[in-house]
Order: C-alpha cells, then sequence, then structure tokens
C-alpha cells in the first residue's frame, strides 16, 4: 500500500520516475514532499508533464535539456508551433523559459537562473564546426576531442551519403517507412570499420 511505499521510498535520497509516472502516483510524490525536483530533456517534455510533476513543497526545479533540439511530439498538427494556429502545444516549459530569459538579455543568462554549457567534449572539431555555423556560435572544443585519432579504413573522419533510393513501405501500422538501400549501406559500412579492427561496440 501507499504507506509502505512511503517507507520504502523516504529511505532514498534521490527518487527517479519519469513524467508520466510522476502524474500517476501524484498523491505519493505530495506525501513525499519533495523540496527540488529535476527533469532530463526538458526540451521534450510537455509543459502539463512538469506541471504534474510539481507539488506545494517544491522549491527548485532544475531543467536540464536543448531547447533548440527536439520538441515534445504532439500527434495533431494543428497544435503544433509549425501549424501557426496558436496552440503552440509542443513548446515545452523550458523552451518558454529559455526563451523569456534571452529576451531579457545577456547578464539575466549568466544568472543562476539560466546556465548554458559552451564546451563540448565528444564531438570532433569536423562535426562541432557544423554545429557553430547554424545553432551553437559560441560552441567550444574540449581538449581531448582535439586528439582523436583518425578513423582507421576511411579518407576522411566524416561523410555524408547522398543517394536517390526511394524509400519503401514499412509498417502502415506504425506510419513508418524503410529504406532498404540506406541500410543496406550502413551494414557495408559497419562491416568495412569492422574489418579495420573495430569493435561492433565501437560503432553507433
Amino acid at each position: 500500500g501507499m504507506v509502505e511505499q512511503l517507507g520504502i521510498l523516504r529511505k532514498a535520497k534521490v527518487i527517479g520516475m519519469t513524467t508520466s509516472a510522476a502524474a500517476a502516483h501524484h498523491n505519493l510524490l505530495k506525501a513525499l514532499q519533495p523540496t527540488a525536483v529535476i527533469c532530463e530533456e526538458a526540451g521534450e517534455v510537455f509543459e502539463s508533464h512538469i506541471l504534474a510533476a510539481l507539488c506545494r513543497s517544491t522549491r527548485h526545479l532544475i531543467l536540464i535539456g536543448d531547447h533548440l533540439q527536439l520538441r515534445p511530439k504532439v500527434e495533431e498538427h494543428a497544435l503544433s508551433i509549425d501549424s501557426r494556429r496558436g496552440y503552440d502545444l509542443d513548446r515545452s516549459l523550458f523552451e518558454r523559459l529559455v526563451a523569456s530569459t534571452e529576451a531579457k538579455g545577456d547578464a539575466v543568462q549568466g544568472s543562476t537562473f539560466m546556465t548554458t554549457l559552451a564546451t563540448q567534449r565528444r564531438m570532433r572539431p569536423c562535426i562541432s564546426r557544423l554545429l557553430r555555423c547554424t545553432l551553437y556560435p559560441d560552441l567550444e572544443d574540449g581538449g581531448s576531442v582535439l586528439d582523436y585519432p583518425d578513423v582507421r579504413g576511411m579518407a576522411k573522419n566524416m561523410y555524408f551519403f547522398n543517394h536517390n533510393h526511394l524509400e519503401n513501405d514499412g509498417d502502415a501500422e506504425m506510419k513508418s517507412y524503410v529504406n532498404k538501400k540506406e541500410a543496406e549501406m550502413i551494414l557495408e559500412t559497419a562491416k568495412h570499420l569492422i574489418r579495420q579492427g573495430y569493435q561492433p561496440d565501437d560503432i553507433a
């Protein structure tokens, strides 16, 4: 029962759950009286889902994410920002707060209200350069990415595949499509990399 669940949860320092679970178990959350709520990938979460995870006891809401990438997914296009009908259901609380902060100027951005990570430590510079020209003009490369060895067996470290092979019908129920030619190209590329000495888990 709820009393037993409370007893277990109150022993934990951190409790993790999805926003759907937070809404479904809101009475349990209220009884726990959490003072801080942290939401990962906040740019992809509906504002209503964030609000459902908050309680009267909440003192700190920490949203982590990227407002320039994926938005929450709405099934009806008419409710999206792209439809320009004003519903904007796929504008997350995170995106709205960031836009509000940026409108107030850089001084606010430098406060504890919003902090932007400016150094990336994963991508090769040839990849991060593409992002600097589009979404993240202030993005910097961490030292470690400058020391990556070249990809074995490849003339360049970055490629774009360009082809004219059309998609095939996929799962009609899922409204999805497949491109068998692309799959074959990716498979052969992966096999080539394995022949160069890479392990399958080195390839994403």
